[in-house]
């Protein structure tokens, strides 16, 4: 086949049609593109720092169109807190639990006990996030990142000390030897970019810790020589988005709380520890704890 004569540098470029709303949208809504560069700098101006040790909560297109998508954003974060900080994200994989529990939406109750049966066992680096957005999917994939062991509640971390922060994660979320007990002791913050109090996974630590807690007995798919056994485990009730919402707030206003942009989304930055003790003061009094 004879080859084709290049096209003279005048002649019209081809145009790729991709039809992508959303996107559009985002963009149409974005003063200028973000980049690595520009959301590093927007962290440093919100008040995070080299060596700071943070959990991350975000909406990724709140941040407006970014170059490079999320893992320019990632990389971003990595930049501000450097090789001897830490980031650690939620990871979970709600989908990996008992069926019997779902219900947004729920499954016929005649197909539980093969669900149950035939469910793929947990594996830390093979295992999807469910709802968790696109960051905490690709974060989880990232050289360097480890990932905890609960089938359903896990964390992913990068940096200094990560691997030891997720590691033996027990048979609770969220409790006492979950990565946010973890970041509790090591003094870390909370970054929420782009979301609400009701995406503040540390504020589940409260739960564990306040009297007035209700714990429950949850089935849990445990692997054992790489097969699922569903065992009784005690877990809580977890507080619903309205009440972490109504928490967040009082938090809000008593603590110091800082604010800023991160690209176009609203941004907090704030203790872990602040907000837990805090959480679990809230909790104690308005249950008559």
């Amino acid at each position: 086949m004879p080859a084709q004569k290049p096209k003279s540098p005048g002649s019209p470029r081809p145009q790729r049609v991709l039809r992508d709303d959303s996107t559009a949208r985002v963009i149409a809504k974005t003063d200028f593109p973000r980049t690595r560069l520009s959301l590093a700098q927007d962290l440093a101006r919100l008040g995070v720092r080299q060596n700071d040790k943070l959990i991350v909560h975000t909406s990724m297109r709140s941040l407006g169109w970014v170059n490079g998508g999320p893992v320019a954003y990632i990389q971003s974060l990595m930049d501000t807190v450097g090789p001897e900080g830490t980031i650690v994200m939620p990871t979970q994989s709600g989908d990996n639990s008992d069926p019997g529990d779902w219900r947004h939406p729920p499954i016929p109750d005649e197909w539980i006990d093969e669900v149950k049966r035939t469910m793929p066992a947990y594996d830390p680096a093979v295992t999807p996030t469910w709802r968790m957005g696109t960051v905490p999917e690709l974060f989880r994939t990232m050289p360097g990142v480890y990932r905890s062991g609960h089938p359903s509640g896990s964390f992913a971390a990068w940096g200094r000390g990560a691997e030891e922060i997720v590691a033996n994660h027990g048979f609770q979320r969220i409790g006492e030897e979950s990565a946010v007990a973890r970041l509790y002791d090591l003094d870390g913050k909370v970054l929420l970019v782009g979301v609400g109090y009701d995406r503040n996974t540390s504020f589940h630590l409260c739960e564990y810790r306040a009297k007035t807690t209700t714990f429950v007995p949850e089935l849990m798919p445990l692997v054992f020589d790489g097969k699922i056994e569903w065992t009784e485990v005690t877990e809580i009730e977890f507080m619903d988005d309205e009440s972490l919402t109504s928490l967040g707030q009082a938090f809000e206003a008593e603590n110091d709380v800082v604010f800023g942009q991160v690209g176009s989304a609203e941004s907090r930055l704030f203790d872990v520890r602040n907000c837990v003790d805090f959480g679990v003061r809230w909790l104690d009094r308005i249950h008559g704890g």
